[in-house]
């Protein structure tokens, strides 16, 4: 019911966002944060039967990870929505895609006891965090979609569209920085928790790989400097939408395709799964495309 809730109240507020002004948005946008306030509250209220029944914080399995980054993403809106005014919606869809995936029956949301290598108090550290960092790239996903989105429909001169991405741009940057502290700090964390339990800090699993590399590639645009092409400003936003292709192979490639020490979450077939994953980079290169026709002409 909760994600229900979420997905519709995020599509109300980027309505909202897009099509209200002043008073109008402002009163909206009161409703919506006494919303997700609640809606937070119910979930920590579950994240803490959870914790509370089986004794241990919920970081075991994909079901309980999921509730996570969901708590994560409305808390994000709860903190910052004063400072980033998009951010409402962000939270209501981020948190209300990442409750339908754990509700459409890939994960078991059964309370099972640990088993003894999951024991270690290291383990709600490294989770907590790399969940977390999960989130903020989730956000950085989101805005730049939104970005390109907005090259196409937002129908305003050269000056105002170039100011209303650089202004995106900017909320992806706040995000990307303590993101990439998070991530790598999760790494760090993991690779200690695996040498006490295992007796090597890096055995090149695929989920020790994959996190690796999606960090290397986030850590790409926060080096403007060095590499010219994120200085361009749609340029930054398709990498920012495209990146997330890493953390989308890290947390559900590897735990469901690839196998491994750290697929605590089950297989799934790949013939149908194909399918989709064509189907949605299909669509998101035809966007990008069609945006970046409508950028180059307005400029």
């Amino acid at each position: 019911l909760l994600f229900k809730i979420n997905l519709m109240l995020g599509i109300l507020s980027m309505l909202a966002f897009f099509f209200l002004n002043g008073k109008k948005l402002r009163i909206v946008n009161i409703l919506l944060y006494g919303f997700l306030i609640i809606s937070f509250l119910l979930l920590s209220l579950h994240i803490g039967l959870r914790t509370y029944i089986a004794e241990r914080l919920p970081f075991s399995n994909g079901f309980e990870t999921m509730l996570i980054i969901a708590w994560c993403a409305m808390l994000s809106g709860l903190l910052f929505k004063r400072k980033i005014a998009i951010i409402l919606p962000f939270s209501f869809l981020l948190s209300g895609c990442t409750l339908l995936v754990a509700y459409l029956g890939m994960m078991n949301p059964k309370i099972t006891p640990l088993i003894p290598v999951l024991s270690s108090p290291l383990l709600s550290i490294h989770v907590s965090v790399i969940m977390l960092a999960y989130t903020l790239l989730a956000f950085i996903a989101l805005n730049s979609l939104i970005s390109i989105i907005q090259t196409l429909v937002v129908k305003k001169g050269k000056n105002d569209l170039q100011l209303l991405l650089e202004r995106n741009k900017i909320h992806s940057l706040i995000s990307l920085y303590p993101a990439l502290l998070l991530l790598g700090s999760g790494i760090f964390i993991g690779a200690v928790w695996a040498n006490i339990s295992w007796g090597r800090y890096w055995g090149w699993d695929p989920k020790e790989v994959w996190a690796l590399i999606t960090f290397l590639v986030y850590g790409l645009m926060a080096h403007e400097k060095l590499c010219k092409y994120f200085s361009h400003v749609f340029f930054f936003h398709s990498f920012g939408l495209l990146a997330f292709s890493t953390v989308l192979m890290t947390y559900f490639g590897v735990n469901y395709f690839l196998g491994g020490m750290h697929s605590y979450a089950g297989e799934m077939e790949l013939d149908t799964a194909w399918l989709i994953i064509v189907g949605i980079f299909t669509a998101i290169f035809a966007l990008i495309f069609a945006g970046y026709l409508r950028f180059t002409r307005n400029n």
